[in-house]
């Protein structure tokens, strides 16, 4: 530590002095009373300043909110980016674990895709055994709204905060004046912002005069600092998901801990068709093309293909024969066979699409059994169920000659207001978070470092790289590790680290990430694998523009 530091709640004045010598080793740690920097920190939220002595470096700075009575905020574990309230004050040793409160934000409508505001809605659990008193709680960052007097959320308990109450209850039937309030002031940002709830708390005061005041503040109960991109979010943007805590033990900061709910069993079949003359279109009429024209999935079942009083011209039009006569391409590579749940039968095209289709290689499409002829006069049929995401589905002959579009049934009964999550578990695995690699691109041979975040209320059992050589099927396992050895740069920072060894040059390594808590409850990364992993080549040249993380390699293996 620099000689002659100061630490003060005033930018312009420096308070206390840091002796002289004071050595702070390496992952060390010390602390001064309020008796020995001869001021108080305000209870109700100021900011401290660690400073050099002319003022000209501020060193750190932390603007902290106010705070409970007995009840301290730092970094957890030591040393990381983010400030939270902590089981217990530790001045000394390192700083106990995170304060996770029993209200917990729990679930939220944030961009509903009926681009209406008013289907907005926060949901608040109580995860605790006891039942809480809202009254006179409100929040204080994201929307406006203040809990009407003994609002009681009980243990176990929802309760919903709306936009427009009146119309949540008119399109959700579990929803009464009991579990939902409002009307909420502003929305919910589309494009994600802190949620914050606050618990009023009367701070009582006295001056270096005597002077008694006394002041209402509000406690961060709870926060969540949502985003519409990223692992934050895939349906729950205009999607028609809202955005689920997976587990309320866990910590709600992280997007790993939330997933899109799941709608999938909410929508009903309906008939997309459309009757026309083969006209003004290029080539010949031999293909039929199925495409989403936006990211989502629905199912597709007894598609159909006729002239005139003709037959249908589509084989296997039902699925009934798996997906033969179907090819997958592009950006709905993901399609394929649903064997629970078709029109009247118990197989459909499960559709999924990254983006929207087109006429190029973005679609599903099967060759008619015999061709039409232009200028005859056609229809196209098929049944249709909304899933998630877009719901504009588009049928089209080849060359653009007739189409069929319709767009998709969306339930109003979106999310699980009141009601336990769909994606709701009993314990969640440990939160993976920021992965990366470095060198980002290595060369021929050259080891490479892997390293991720860590969460878990319960704390980490295990953890490990598993990897292999692609195209070989079989994995190779590297533990990760949070030691300072092997790789890992700190102990004991929540930042595991495994090395894995080099590839040859223009090898390819495809590798996920498993983690397992105290209680035996495991999680995988990339979500899906080993369906899905992440790719390291070795030896080649990073291309111009791409920063080389986890993210720019990250895809579906071919296996």
């Amino acid at each position: 530590m620099r000689r002659w530091t100061w630490l003060s709640d005033d930018r312009n004045t420096n308070k206390f002095r840091i002796p002289s010598p004071t050595i702070l080793a390496a992952r060390g740690l010390c602390h001064f009373t309020q008796d020995e920097l001869g001021f108080a920190l305000d209870a109700g939220g100021e900011t401290i300043y660690f400073s050099s002595p002319d003022q000209g470096c501020v060193v750190d700075a932390v603007r902290f909110s106010p705070q409970a009575r007995g009840v301290s905020t730092g970094r957890y574990p030591d040393g990381s980016p983010e400030w939270s309230e902590l089981q217990q004050p530790s001045p000394g040793p390192p700083n106990f674990p995170i304060l996770i409160r029993d209200i917990v934000i729990n679930e939220l409508l944030f961009n509903p895709i009926s681009d209406d505001d008013d289907d907005e809605f926060v949901e608040l659990h109580n995860r605790g055994a006891q039942a809480v008193d809202l009254g006179g709680w409100r929040f204080v960052d994201g929307i406006e709204f203040e809990f009407p007097p003994q609002t009681l959320l009980g243990p176990s308990g929802y309760l919903v905060v709306a936009k427009n109450a009146a119309r949540l209850r008119t399109n959700y039937a579990n929803l009464t004046a009991a579990n939902t309030v409002g009307n909420y002031t502003g929305s919910l940002d589309k494009g994600g912002e802190r949620l914050a709830l606050g618990m009023p708390e009367w701070l009582i005061q006295t001056n270096a005069l005597g002077v008694v005041s006394t002041n209402l503040v509000f406690i961060i109960v709870d926060e969540v600092r949502y985003q519409d991109e990223g692992r934050w979010s895939r349906y729950a943007d205009r999607g028609g998901s809202s955005l689920e805590l997976i587990d309320p033990h866990s910590d709600n900061r992280l997007a790993a801990d939330w997933a899109d709910s799941d709608e999938t069993a909410k929508s009903s079949w309906t008939m997309i068709e459309h009757t026309g003359v083969l006209d003004n279109g290029m080539g010949s009429i031999d293909e039929l093309y199925l495409m989403l024209l936006g990211g989502g999935e629905c199912l597709v079942d007894e598609v159909e293909v006729s002239s005139a009083g003709g037959f249908n011209l589509v084989p296997n039009s039902g699925f009934e024969s798996g997906l033969d006569g179907w090819v997958i391409q592009g950006n709905h590579v993901r399609s394929g066979l649903e064997t629970g749940g078709g029109f009247l039968s118990q197989r459909s095209l499960r559709l999924r699409a990254s983006s929207g289709g087109d006429n190029g290689a973005n679609r599903v499409e099967t060759d008619l059994s015999s061709s039409l002829s232009e200028g005859a006069t056609a229809t196209i049929r098929a049944k249709a169920r909304w899933l998630s995401g877009h719901p504009d589905l588009l049928l089209r002959l080849h060359g653009n000659h007739l189409e069929a579009a319709g767009t998709l049934p969306v339930p109003r009964n979106l999310g699980t207001p009141g009601a336990p999550n769909s994606r709701l578990v009993a314990n969640a695995g440990p939160a993976i978070y920021d992965v990366s690699h470095r060198p980002a691109v290595p060369a021929a041979n050259e080891p490479v470092v892997i390293t991720a975040h860590l969460n878990d209320p319960d704390g980490i059992a295990s953890a490990q790289v598993r990897c292999r050589v692609d195209p070989a099927p079989d994995y190779s396992t590297v533990l990760l590790n949070d030691d300072g050895l092997d790789g890992d740069a700190v102990a004991g920072d929540s930042l595991y680290s495994a090395t894995i060894p080099g590839g040859a040059s223009g090898a390819l390594v495809a590798f996920y990430l498993e983690a397992a808590d105290l209680a035996t409850a495991t999680t995988v990364f990339p979500p899906l694998a080993p369906q899905r992993e992440c790719l390291v080549r070795f030896g080649e040249t990073r291309p111009e523009g791409v920063f080389g993380t986890y993210r720019y390699w990250m895809t579906e293996t071919s296996r």
